[in-house]
């Protein structure tokens, strides 16, 4: 199990995260929906121990989470020139090396001679997901994971992740986008103004997607009476 609690990040005068708590279960998949700046990657970073927060603890399965306990696939992911796609999968399983990448390449169907920087944005968050199965940790930090992929892309990464939590592992993804989230999540959690607002089972996401486009559409809606 995943559990934050009492988390509380700031940067300079400015409060990101506040209050914070969460909890995941081992073998499942959690869903974070929030809008532009409501601490999403500052969550991410933190679990990840890129910064520290000022409050609060972050435990994996009772003990300080650890960055060898995590994949964490960034929204958008780097890649060094001149390295081949073939070459990136190559370091992220070092340490797993009977990973079979050109068997996972057969799913992805990527052409892993060219350098990984030629792709199209679609093929390199491809690539990192790739790479991020490869490390072969217990849970998965997965932001923004859809973004730039094609339908078909989409679907193939619905699969693997169904397989992913048969195989017990963990994983939190976040988007901006409802479907994609109440398509494979067994949670979702709410993430609004530095907290969890509210925290939702698989029954209730059809309410809480009426919920909060209600409350999206009514914000929209001051405004568009005017220029309509």
């Amino acid at each position: 199990m995943l559990n934050i609690k009492d988390l509380e990040v700031s940067y300079s005068d400015k409060t990101v995260l506040h209050d914070f708590h969460l909890n995941i279960q081992t073998g499942s998949i959690l869903g974070l929906l929030g809008r532009n700046g409501a601490g999403k990657t500052t969550l991410y970073n933190s679990i990840y121990q890129r910064i520290k927060p000022q409050k609060g603890q972050i435990h994996w399965k009772n003990q300080k989470i650890k960055t060898t306990d995590i994949a964490y696939l960034e929204t958008h992911p780097y890649f060094y020139s001149y390295m081949t796609a073939k070459e990136y999968l190559q370091l992220a399983s070092n340490k797993n090396p009977s990973f079979p990448i050109d068997e996972w390449n057969k799913v992805f169907q990527l052409p892993l001679q060219e350098y990984a920087t030629s792709y199209s944005t679609g093929m390199k968050k491809q690539l990192a997901f790739l790479a991020t199965i490869a490390l072969d940790r217990p849970f998965l930090l997965l932001d923004e994971p859809f973004n730039g992929l094609d339908f078909e892309s989409s679907e193939k990464l619905y699969r693997i992740l169904e397989k992913l939590r048969q195989q017990n592992k963990t994983i939190l993804v976040s988007s901006h986008i409802m479907e994609t989230i109440t398509n494979i999540c067994d949670e979702v959690a709410h993430l609004k103004e530095g907290q969890i607002a509210q925290k939702f089972i698989k029954s209730e996401f059809p309410s809480m997607e009426k919920s909060l486009r209600k409350e999206i559409y009514d914000e929209v809606d001051q405004h568009l009476d005017r220029l309509f």
